[in-house]
């Protein structure tokens, strides 16, 4: 994930006013996080195009997540844009 991330233009942005360093593929912005059951990666759209983004990049996360050894979960969880926690804000 580290990797394809990596391949990626990056840009400051922050979440919940905590500085991040976004990754962005097109359309797509993404960031990621430790978290206590390995990594926890958001992605980011808007426009009418937005679900198509974040399909595509998704699916690029997805074959770099299988590639390693060993068992894995790999869940999708998707976040309503008006909740109140995990604001991002991009090229403010």
């Amino acid at each position: 994930i580290h990797a394809a991330l990596a391949r990626c233009e990056h840009y400051p942005g922050s979440v919940d006013g905590v500085p991040v360093t976004a990754s962005v593929d097109g359309g797509v912005r993404a960031y990621a996080r430790p978290a206590p059951d390995g990594l926890d990666l958001f992605l980011h759209s808007t426009g009418e195009d937005a679900a198509e983004a974040i399909s595509e990049f998704s699916g690029v996360l997805a074959r770099a997540a299988r590639k390693p050894l060993g068992t894995g979960t790999l869940t999708w969880e998707p976040l309503s844009a008006d909740r109140r926690d995990r604001h991002f804000s991009f090229g403010d």
